[in-house]
């Protein structure tokens, strides 16, 4: 599950510094974590497709992060691998998934 918007803020508030970076994002119950499921799936199932939205917001995401300093980085996110992001010089170092607790 995916990080409400205003949890996310309040997260990276308590930890003092951190990014918040949005992109094509509407909050509503179709959330990021769902279409990047989906998309994964539909490659799995069609290798056929050409390039995707999902790699173009990665990649654009990517260049943000990079463009004001980001290297290494804890994700507020389950853990999704996207390999491309090292092209940007950046990694992951933690996820931190989603809790209602």
């Amino acid at each position: 599950r995916s990080w409400p918007l205003h949890h996310a803020l309040e997260k990276v508030s308590e930890e003092g510094h951190g990014v918040v970076v949005l992109l094509n994002s509407a909050e509503d119950s179709y959330n990021l974590e769902d279409r990047i499921h989906e998309f994964f799936d539909r490659e799995q199932a069609s290798s056929a497709k050409g390039g995707s939205g999902v790699y173009f917001t990665v990649g654009t995401g990517s260049q943000i992060l990079r463009d004001i300093g980001v290297g290494k980085m804890r994700l507020l996110s389950p853990p999704v691998k996207f390999s491309a992001i090292s092209g940007f010089d950046l990694e992951v170092v933690e996820y931190v998934p989603y809790s209602q607790d």
